[in-house]
């Protein structure tokens, strides 16, 4: 858990937990969260949905490397209400790895960029149609469903289709929660990652 300045290292309060897998399609995470008082403000596509409650994210990159740190990553956010946000971000700051992995070298559009949303829904970006990202209540919580299709990574990082599995053995990924208790007040937050 990232804690306050200052503050000591804690466990987390309240769990959660990943799966991921891969097949023919894309790359597919679910995570369950438990929550006590599940939050969020944020109910379109678009919003900062990390700063308006409880959210959930995946961040992937396929890289050349094992210990390589992407200069890109596909960045994809939901919170408990199904409102997304996704983008591809420009690790300059933490990156020591181009990501390009395209045969030629060639990796035409590889700059930072908001997906755009096109009206649809809460989680609907124009041109990603077989991108999906949903939430739904739980019991305990709630779930987050991702499926980032092989499509949605070959525009920045070379050929997709059947063969980016082949084409990209190894792969970068992190799963993050914002949980924000009691939204007013901040000094309370969980940050985790995994």
């Amino acid at each position: 858990v990232d804690s306050p300045a200052g503050a000591p290292p804690r466990a987390p309060a309240q769990n959660a937990s990943a799966t991921a897998c891969f097949d023919e399609r894309g790359l597919r995470f679910a995570v369950e969260a438990e929550d006590d008082d599940v939050f969020t403000s944020a109910r379109a596509c678009g919003d900062a949905l990390w700063s308006l409650g409880a959210a959930l994210e995946v961040f992937a990159a396929p890289v050349a490397a094992p210990r390589d740190a992407p200069v890109f990553y596909q960045e994809t956010d939901v919170a408990p209400s199904g409102a997304a946000w996704a983008a591809t971000i420009n690790n300059t700051g933490a990156g020591n790895a181009t990501n390009c992995l395209s045969p030629d070298g060639v990796c035409p559009g590889l700059s930072p960029a908001t997906f755009e949303c096109d009206g649809r829904g809460p989680a609907s970006f124009s041109g990603l149609h077989d991108l999906i990202i949903s939430a739904t209540n739980t019991t305990r919580g709630w779930r987050a469903d991702f499926a980032l299709p092989w499509t949605l990574f070959a525009p920045y990082f070379g050929a997709g289709g059947e063969t980016a599995a082949a084409q990209w053995p190894l792969w970068r990924v992190n799963v993050y929660r914002y949980d924000y208790p009691d939204p007013s007040d901040h000094a309370t937050f969980e940050l985790s990652g995994w």
